[in-house]
């Protein structure tokens, strides 16, 4: 007969679910804030990660010491629950201190701020409060009711609700009450639950205190947000400040007319306001040998200064922030404005131009990198007549480049290259690469003596754009250096770009990814070498006839590390293919946390033949893995709605098969007569330590080294270590039981 768990436990299991649901809601908020407000450098996510994992784990280990002196474990579980709260609050109210107080800062701060945002605002504690409860509601239950799987289940169903909510509800209206408002929410009906325990004094007081302080928090903190100095487009992820030259435009006042700094959570987006800028597009517009009725396509946001001139030409913008309307009315000097990718729009389109400009921003995110890779150059080479000219520039310097920018100008270099069989550049302020399918006059003299007319162009300004001999001077230094092609799944140029950042702001964070990088095959040579001593070791250490307890500990470790690792590839293809993360990380981590939840329930159904399915579990993975080696390179030949499947049936399936192992495992340890509160400890222990050196590795030294492609190689490797551990241990076993 079938034992029941206590009753105001069994009755309040909903709970888990709840605290599964606000943990990932929070961290992909926290995630988003971080891609919107600063940089949006995706590297970071995976430390978002690190520190997501690291609550739980503690919180796991914790557990094993904490639980067996609890008394009353009803009162235990509701002060979680007020904790619960009182972390919550704290966390928006540290999160929105930094945004308002530190927003656009760089260098020192931006590292750090965001490194201590993530383990103080929320992350860590939610995470570890969410493992405490994970442990009262496995403690002291009955083996037949076999409860992690159960709380695991309700827990990843949670956060796949968590995740959904976040991408396709508040990601679209998201302000500060409405968050507050959504998880004061779900925080209340978890309170209810748990009101059949009478309340003190005390408990009350608290409980008051935590409302009245989301009331106030509303109130104080969308105020500050709403008029600390910059003005909200209507779209939650842009943000249009003040005294830019744009302000004509929209109607707000222009003090300094300098800079426009606009943030699309792909990176930091500025334009000059100078003659420089339209003595580029004169030089740009006289150079193609047709004067008038061209057809230009303009990919990214152009420079406003100047943009008169192109009234006689036939000219199109493409990008894909709703912004634009705001600012170019529409009809700004009668252009047609395209709000829609670049990249899916040079998909679908088949007319052809004349000139292409590609004006995107140095690429100091993986959504702005997908816009210099040779995927990218072949869509534009699709749409350019045989004639035609491709237009791209980046910040440089006439004086002086330091070793990392002249890695960076070189890699655009030989990348354009492999495309376009010439191309050519001049060298200032700005480095101005201009390619084409074949030969086109770059001879300044040539270019003074055949120059038409044009109101207000001066054709000596080819001499001041065209110096052959730094051209030469330039081209022989980028090809010292070996011929790295930019890709989307190698985004050599964006590691590039930020290290160039790092050097500029003295970075802190970047120094040490410096190291990381400078010392990459070292730690990747390193890590291997653990992989295969650790595997050895727990073959060896248990010299008994069947699958061991270490055994299973380290098939959880590496499933840890290898389903984290292939979550973050997942987003980081999402993000170079699509380019708009920010919006949709918590469906991708929704779907990967379903697969998990399904595959606990599929745990719990298993009653023999556990050895098969640990096996299984495992064969899988690694075959997954070796699937997003083979085809991560071939998702931008395919449709988008077929790429985004492959992402999402991908993320789901090795979810499936990291949380089938969980209750199996569990089984195994409950076997070997372990308490269940030492085994559940063991594997949450295990498998979140897994799950931090996943969210490690991947962003400081086998993405930058190997890119994606490789990545998925590698973490391959760390479950073959344990399929091989455990195949091998059956298959000893049942040899010695025929002995």
């Amino acid at each position: 007969m079938r034992r029941k768990n206590p009753g105001y436990l069994e009755m309040n299991i909903f709970i888990p679910f709840l605290t599964g649901l606000l943990s990932i809601f929070i961290q992909t908020f926290l995630i988003r804030e971080y891609l919107v407000v600063f940089r949006g450098n995706e590297l970071l996510i995976g430390l978002f990660f690190l520190v997501y994992f690291f609550g739980w784990a503690c919180g796991g280990a914790f557990n094993k010491i904490i639980l067996p002196k609890i008394r009353d474990i009803r009162k235990f579980l509701l002060n979680l629950i007020l904790v619960y709260l009182i972390w919550f609050l704290f966390s928006f109210l540290y999160l929105h201190i930094i945004v308002s107080k530190l927003e656009g800062t760089a260098g020192k701060v931006f590292s750090l701020t965001i490194i201590f945002s993530a383990l103080l605002s929320g992350i860590f504690p939610l995470t570890f409060l969410n493992a405490l409860i994970f442990g009262v509601f496995t403690y002291n239950y009955k083996e037949s009711w076999n409860p992690p799987g159960k709380v695991y289940l309700l827990d990843g169903l949670g956060g796949f609700t968590g995740g959904v909510i976040f991408s396709f509800i508040l990601v679209h209206f998201a302000n500060i009450p409405m968050i507050i408002m959504f998880t004061g929410l779900i925080l209340a009906i978890m309170i209810k639950l748990l009101l059949n325990i009478k309340l003190s004094v005390f408990n009350l007081i608290m409980l008051l205190a935590c409302v009245l302080a989301f009331l106030l928090i509303d109130l104080k903190f969308y105020e500050v947000i709403e008029t600390s100095g910059r003005e909200r487009t209507g779209y939650s992820d842009l943000f249009l400040y003040k005294n830019t030259p744009y302000a004509n435009y929209t109607g707000m006042v222009n003090d300094r007319k300098e800079m426009l700094i606009f943030r699309n959570g792909a990176g930091l987006f500025a334009q000059g306001w100078s003659e420089w800028s339209v003595y580029k597009n004169d030089f740009i517009i006289n150079l193609h040998p047709k004067e008038v009725g061209k057809e230009i396509l303009i990919l990214g946001l152009p420079d406003v200064q100047g943009l008169n001139r192109f009234r006689e030409h036939e000219t199109t913008i493409v990008f894909r922030d709703k912004i634009l309307k705001k600012i170019f009315k529409e009809d700004l000097f009668g252009l047609n404005v395209v709000l829609h990718d670049p990249r899916d729009f040079l998909k679908r389109n088949s007319q052809k131009y004349d000139e292409v400009w590609v004006t995107f921003s140095e690429p100091l995110s993986m959504g702005d990198n997908r816009f210099f890779t040779v995927e990218f150059f072949n869509l534009v080479k699709s749409v350019i007549r045989e004639d035609g000219l491709i237009f791209l520039n980046i910040t440089g310097s006439e004086n002086y480049l330091s070793w990392h920018q002249e890695r960076m100008l070189g890699i655009i270099y030989h990348t354009l290259k492999n495309v376009f069989p010439i191309v050519r550049f001049s060298s200032g302020d700005e480095f101005l690469f201009i390619s084409s399918l074949r030969e086109f006059e770059f001879n300044p003299e040539t270019l003074i003596e055949t120059a038409g007319d044009s109101p207000g162009f001066n054709p000596l300004i080819f001499k001041i754009w065209i110096k052959e001999d730094r051209e030469d001077y330039f081209l022989t230094r980028f090809c010292t250096e070996s011929a790295e092609i930019n890709s989307d799944i190698n985004p050599v140029l964006f590691i590039r770009s930020i290290m160039v950042w790092g050097e500029l702001n003295d970075a802190r964070f970047f120094k040490i990814f410096s190291l990381f990088l400078d010392r990459g095959k070292f730690f990747l040579c390193l890590f291997i070498c653990l992989i295969i001593l650790l595997s050895v070791f727990t073959f060896i250490a248990q010299s008994r006839d069947r699958i061991s307890s270490l055994n299973i500990q380290w098939s959880l470790l590496t499933t840890g590390i290898t389903a984290i690792s292939f979550e973050l590839l997942c987003i980081y293809l999402f993000q170079v293919n699509f380019g708009n993360i920010y919006e949709m990380i918590g469906l991708l981590t929704g779907i990967f946390l379903l697969g998990i939840s399904i595959g606990a329930f599929t745990g719990l159904k298993v009653n023999s033949g556990k050895e098969r399915w640990l096996l299984t579990s495992e064969f899988s993975i690694v075959f997954l893995c070796i699937l997003g080696f083979s085809f991560s390179g071939k998702l931008h030949l395919i449709n988008s709605f077929f790429s985004f499947g492959f992402i999402s049936l991908s993320l789901f399936l090795i979810g499936f098969f990291s949380g089938l192992e969980f209750p199996v495992g569990s089984s195994f340890l409950l076997s070997s007569k372990k308490r269940l509160s030492e085994s559940v400890s063991a594997l949450l222990v295990s498998d979140m330590t897994g799950a931090m050196i996943g969210s490690f590795m991947i962003p400081l030294f086998l993405l930058p080294v190997l890119g994606i492609r490789g990545a998925f190689g590698i973490i391959s490797l760390v479950n073959i270590s344990s399929f091989m551990v455990l195949a091998l241990r059956m298959i000893l076993g049942r040899e010695r039981r025929r002995c």
